[in-house]
């Protein structure tokens, strides 16, 4: 019946073609709507709070964040474009761009205020809901992961700017946007090549399910190939700016990773599902973002090179140590 019904719906070529533009412009809209309109909703949603209010960055943490502005040669106009702020969690993030005219946000994450372990155990950090047993092999892994040097924390905010200054917005949304058009061509192309207009609906509906597929493995592809790029330029970026950064962002991944590892031993069959056993981030048919470990040995490879360990100055520990100045 609702064959028949179909088969007497008439669309226009016309009709057809301006709904994918509009389904093209919404697509995009998607993309730009968060890092735009809304950044401002994104930025509480990560926001850290306390007894209620919003964790202000400590400031320690702010001296960090205007030393590596400096660092980067951040003008004054493109300062008033970033605002930043303490985030939830135990990872950097960032939206929006400094390119946009509602500018970009970066979270720093609520560990960056940890100097040594007795800091973790105070802070009441749980792990999936329940204690850490930090006495025990994984809560000594842990904490030794969620402790930054000042060098590594001077390495992820450099890195976070470099990714709110890149314009990956707009390319977002025209890869997105570029998949559904290409899909839609495809279709209508096969669609008429074979005269699938004239087949039973069945027929009809495998096609455009394996159409469908196509442009949403193209969009997948994509998108992770132009995301690991940017990781890539991310790390270089922040790595260029010295010898402290460049090894900072060693010791940032190394941590990361001890972390993630720790975490896939504390959370059981679903750490195991999560976290690799070097830790690396496991995911389903794609790899959003370049491996943990990728990172961190091209980084190593980097400050071999360029920053042998003989020319820099021991990392800086604790929440007040200042960062050694670069080998020149």
């Amino acid at each position: 019946m609702a064959a028949h019904f179909l088969r007497g719906v008439h669309i226009s070529e016309r009709a057809i073609q301006y709904a994918v533009g509009v389904a093209g412009g919404c697509i995009f809209g998607g993309y730009l709507l968060p890092h735009g309109f809304f950044i401002e909703k994104y930025k509480r949603f990560l926001q850290a709070y306390k007894d209620g209010l919003p964790v202000p960055l400590s400031p320690q943490l702010r001296r960090h964040v205007d030393a590596v502005l400096d660092d980067a040669a951040v003008d004054a106009e493109e300062r008033q474009q970033l605002r930043f702020f303490t985030a939830f969690g135990a990872d950097p993030a960032h939206a929006g761009e400094t390119g946009l005219r509602w500018g970009a946000v970066v979270g720093l994450p609520q560990t960056f205020a940890f100097a040594n372990a007795e800091d973790v155990a105070a802070s009441g950090f749980v792990v999936g809901g329940q204690k850490v047993a930090w006495q025990s092999r994984e809560g000594a892994l842990l904490s030794h992961g969620l402790c930054l040097s000042p060098a590594g924390q001077r390495f992820a905010i450099a890195r976070e700017l470099s990714l709110a200054r890149a314009s990956h917005v707009y390319a977002d949304g025209a890869i997105g946007t570029g998949a559904f058009f290409v899909t839609y061509s495809l279709g209508r192309a096969t669609n008429r090549r074979m005269g699938f207009a004239q087949r039973p609906l069945v027929l009809r509906l495998m096609l455009y399910t394996l159409v469908s597929l196509f442009g949403i493995a193209l969009w997948t592809t994509v998108t992770d190939l132009v995301q690991h790029y940017r990781d890539s330029q991310a790390d270089q970026a922040a790595a260029q700016l010295g010898a402290t950064y460049a090894w900072g962002g060693v010791e940032f991944y190394e941590k990361m990773l001890e972390r993630n590892r720790a975490l896939r031993r504390l959370l059981g069959d679903a750490g195991e599902r999560q976290y690799s056993a070097y830790g690396n981030e496991l995911y389903m048919l794609r790899t959003p973002r370049m491996p943990v470990t990728e990172r961190l040995e091209t980084l190593r490879a980097y400050c071999e090179r360029h920053h042998p360990r003989d020319e820099v100055a021991p990392p800086a520990t604790g929440p007040d140590a200042e960062v050694a100045p670069p080998a020149t």
